[in-house]
């Protein structure tokens, strides 16, 4: 009998030695890989960015309104040095550095995360997410004026 009180107290010592996780780190890795997937999918749209700046300059050229041109090229050239600044500032979350992104291109050194709080992994991580939101819809805004520029073109 005297065994099941020490298997009970083995289990029990286990339990409460076992890490739980902390809400906010789980959300913040939740964020990051949200924001790793959304630079996937917005990064070779930007390189295709080029492409749109050359035609701009291009038409910019045979135009008198060159300073709508210069606006578009500006809005462009501004999205992709942004979103290049973006990637050199990414911030790993604990947890993530040995398989973050398997299978996936990788963007960002694997340096070991910062000693921070889970609270301030959170708030960095949710930081990043809005400033890549951001660049994402001031591409958007500046592709559609470059599109439009060069529709009215022809």
């Amino acid at each position: 009998m005297k065994t099941l009180p020490s298997l009970l107290l083995l289990v029990s010592l286990a339990a409460a030695c076992q890490k739980k996780e902390d809400p906010a780190l789980l959300q913040a890795r939740s964020l990051h890989m949200k924001a790793h997937e959304q630079m996937e999918a917005l990064e070779p749209q930007l390189s295709a960015a080029d492409s749109l700046w050359n035609q701009l300059q291009a038409a910019r050229k045979t135009t008198r309104d060159t300073a709508s041109y210069a606006a578009a090229q500006a809005g462009l050239r501004q999205s992709m040095l942004a979103f290049n600044q973006w990637k050199e500032n990414i911030v790993s979350v604990p947890g993530l550095e040995e398989d973050e992104h398997a299978g996936h291109a990788h963007h960002h050194s694997h340096e070991k995360a910062p000693d921070l709080t889970p609270q301030q992994f959170l708030e960095i991580q949710q930081q990043m997410k809005t400033s890549l939101d951001k660049i994402q819809n001031d591409y958007q805004a500046a592709r559609r004026q470059a599109e439009t520029l060069l529709t009215l073109k022809k």
